[in-house]
């Protein structure tokens, strides 16, 4: 069975198959119209002098043979390029100087195809009296501005679509490959229509002409208003809506303004490709007139309102799923929560009791330690399952948790922790152990107790926002230090950006920054 590698290189090989018997097929076409045309016109009693001098200043070879050899070379070099090596790049977002570069050549392949064959081929056609009788012939160029923008606009659509089709070609073969054996001869019957088809129109199609004659043009239209009615739903859907009642109207204008334009630009490429259709045909050129920009304008309002309406749907369907998932994860959450709360009295007398051995035998950090454990622990059972908590006493469980590891360090030790807690100055409700993870994070990770280690923790807030920092070394290669505990499975973590995004949508940012010696979390979520 063929690879997928291997399939793209052969791939390459039909393509080029392809273009050849086109090429073939044009320049046969061409030689036999000519010669048809020559014969009809000596069977019309035309001279023979009269025939060649008449089309003298065609050259088969020059006006023929080479704009339509070399028109075919540029187009199967413009769709190399941009098959095997912008489409990757583009689709892995990789726009760096090499991608920009090539970019450019398959935009010049691709025009220059079309403008070798437009500007340098010359056609011919019969010379007529005023009794309707050939007397000669007459050479002449189509070759228009005009044209060559609308011939460009075709092939860029039909590279487009093939891309699709051969992307989802791949996806298909790959599917059925995950499925087994039973789906073989489909893979190979898939295959052999698809190299059918190409070859079919390597023979029976003339590009770019069947684009605009055919149906195909108006295919297009479909896909040219869903990207339009996409865009503008989706800066609704992510810009707008969310915070419709949390930004003060004059912040949402941009947002506004950047919908309405994108919807008046795709309503101009509509009206733009609905010229290129007419003008395709042979009629003339582009005319917009007053009606034009009124059926602009009046397409772009159309493709607003259907963005809006499908971003409200999104809004809607998503805060319901939004709003299950929310339901489920507490759910769960709190489950795990009564299994931890095994015999919470027991735990509790204990504390206490250790609490006043402590004190009896003057061991004041121990029984300052044990104080706050037990605080923690009565933070877990009492608080950590409600929705919403002050944010006083998420702050209080997170300097208990940080004087707690402060015990384990010893001030011989090369560690630096740094804390700076911002008491709040508003009745600011939270997720609780929301923040817990990253420190717990830092601790685990940052701290060993054979190298320098370090912990900077930062906790502000303005009138809406929390403002979150945790920086800390890192240490990897100390597998046997006593400190470093093995659970590396970020467990804590992934959880809680879970809860950020279910809880928080579209009202926080986390941003984390990793390199070999530290690691930088910086969160702000909007609260009120």
């Amino acid at each position: 069975m063929l690879t997928l590698e291997k399939i793209r290189k052969y791939e390459a090989w039909i393509i080029a198959g392809a273009v050849v018997i086109y090429v073939v097929k044009r320049l046969f076409w061409y030689a036999g119209e000519f010669d048809l045309d020559v014969f009809i016109a000596r069977r019309a009693g035309v001279p023979e002098s009269t025939i060649w001098e008449d089309i003298g200043v065609y050259s088969h070879f020059w006006d023929t043979i080479f704009p339509t050899v070399f028109s075919g070379i540029l187009f199967l070099s413009g769709w190399y390029l941009f098959h095997y090596y912008v489409y990757p790049a583009i689709s892995e977002k990789k726009f760096d100087r090499k991608t920009l570069i090539l970019f450019g050549l398959f935009v010049v392949s691709v025009i220059g195809s079309i403008y070798a064959y437009d500007a340098h081929k010359l056609h011919w056609r019969f010379r007529y009296d005023e009794h309707a009788e050939i007397i000669g012939f007459k050479v002449y160029s189509l070759y228009r501005h005009l044209y060559v923008f609308t011939d460009t606009i075709a092939l860029f659509v039909i590279l487009a679509v093939y891309e699709v089709l051969a992307r989802s070609y791949y996806y298909l073969i790959l599917k059925m490959r995950e499925e087994g054996k039973s789906f073989g001869f489909l893979e190979k019957a898939l295959t052999a229509a698809i190299i059918l088809a190409i070859l079919g129109y390597a023979v029976f199609g003339k590009v770019p002409q069947l684009f605009w004659n055919g149906v195909f043009a108006s295919f297009f239209y479909f896909p040219l208003i869903g990207l339009s009615v996409a865009a503008v739903q989706q800066i609704y859907f992510k810009q707008i809506l969310p915070f419709i009642g949390r930004k003060r109207p004059e912040e949402l204008m941009a947002p506004v303004f950047m919908a309405g334009a994108l919807a008046l630009a795709g309503s101009f490429f509509f009206e733009i490709m609905q010229q290129a259709t007419w003008a395709g045909n042979g009629h003339t050129g582009f005319r917009f007139s007053m009606r034009s920009y009124k059926d602009i304008f009046i397409q772009a309002v159309a493709f607003s309102f259907m963005g809006v309406v499908i971003a409200l749907f999104r809004r809607f369907f998503t805060k319901e799923k939004t709003s299950l998932k929310t339901a489920v994860f507490n759910t769960s959450a709190e489950l795990s929560n009564l299994r931890a709360q095994i015999n919470p009295h027991f735990l509790f007398n204990t504390l206490n009791t250790l609490y006043s051995v402590s004190l009896k035998e003057n061991a004041a950090q121990t029984a300052d330690g044990i104080q706050k454990l037990g605080d923690m622990m009565r933070f877990m059972l009492n608080e950590n399952h409600q929705d919403r908590i002050p944010l006083t006493k998420e702050i209080e469980y997170l300097e208990n948790y940080i004087e707690i590891q402060k015990m384990r360090i010893d001030e011989s030790h090369e560690i630096e922790i740094r804390v700076n807690i911002q008491q709040p100055g508003h009745d600011f409700m939270i997720a609780p152990m929301l923040l817990n993870p990253f420190i717990e994070n830092a601790f685990k990770h940052g701290i060993s107790l054979r190298n320098p280690s370090w912990i900077y923790i930062t906790l502000t807030h303005d009138d809406k926002r929390i403002y979150f920092k945790v920086h800390n070394s890192l240490h990897r290669h100390v597998s046997e230090d006593p400190m470093m505990q093995k659970d590396n499975n970020g467990v804590g973590l992934i959880n809680v950006k879970k809860r950020l995004e279910l809880i928080y949508t579209d009202r926080y940012t986390l941003d984390i920054q990793q390199s070999e010696h530290d690691y930088f979390i910086s969160l702000t979520v909007l609260l009120s």
